[in-house]
C-alpha cells in the first residue's frame, strides 16, 4: 500500500488549523468578536466601538482582536493611531 506523504501532510495541517481555531474561540470574548465581525463583513470597527459593544476594557479588546488578526480572521484598516478592524474571511 502506497501512502502519499503530501496527502498526510495536508491532513495534518488541516487538523492543526482546526485545533488552533478551537483554541482561539475557547475564549468567550474572542468567540463573540468572531461572531460580531463576521456578521458585519462590510463594516470596520475601532477599539472604543468594540469596547462599548462588548462592555469590556480596552486591554481585553486589544489583546483579543490582536489574536484574531494574528490568526487571520480579522484585518486592520487605517492608521496606527486610528486602527479599525474588520472580518477577513479565511
Amino acid at each position: 500500500m502506497n501512502v502519499d506523504p503530501n496527502a498526510q501532510s495536508a491532513r495534518d495541517q488541516g487538523d492543526e488549523l482546526q485545533l488552533r481555531f478551537q483554541t482561539l474561540v475557547q475564549s468567550p470574548l474572542r468567540a463573540g468578536l468572531v461572531r460580531f465581525l463576521s456578521a458585519r463583513p462590510s463594516e470596520s470597527f475601532d477599539v472604543p466601538a468594540l469596547m462599548q459593544a462588548f462592555g469590556r476594557m480596552r486591554l481585553d479588546i486589544q489583546n483579543c482582536v490582536g489574536e484574531l488578526v494574528t490568526f487571520g480572521l480579522a484585518g486592520k484598516d487605517g492608521e496606527d493611531n486610528a486602527a479599525r478592524f474588520r472580518f477577513r474571511p479565511p
